[in-house]
């Protein structure tokens, strides 16, 4: 298990809004589900891209409108190109 992931979300207008925080690895939960854990200082509010990734070895992807819950996708590389 990688110690960190990093979160991204990328507005799909405007690049100024963009953000990215580190999560950390936290204690596993009750089930022995693993855990990381991080915030932003202040909710992102709209539309955003999201990824979520271990450095180079993987990513999921999905679309973010501020929900409490986040359904990410398995992303290769090639998605990037078009």
């Amino acid at each position: 298990m990688p110690a960190t992931l990093d979160f991204e979300l990328s507005h799909p207008a405007f690049v100024d809004r963009d953000q990215q925080i580190t999560l950390n690895k936290a204690m596993d939960d009750d089930d022995g589900n693993p855990v990381w854990v991080g915030h932003f200082l202040t909710v992102p509010t709209g539309r955003f891209y999201a990824v979520l990734k271990a450095g180079d070895d993987w990513r999921v992807s999905g679309e973010w409108q501020g929900e409490a819950n986040l359904m990410l996708r398995a992303g290769g590389a090639g998605d990037d190109a078009d």
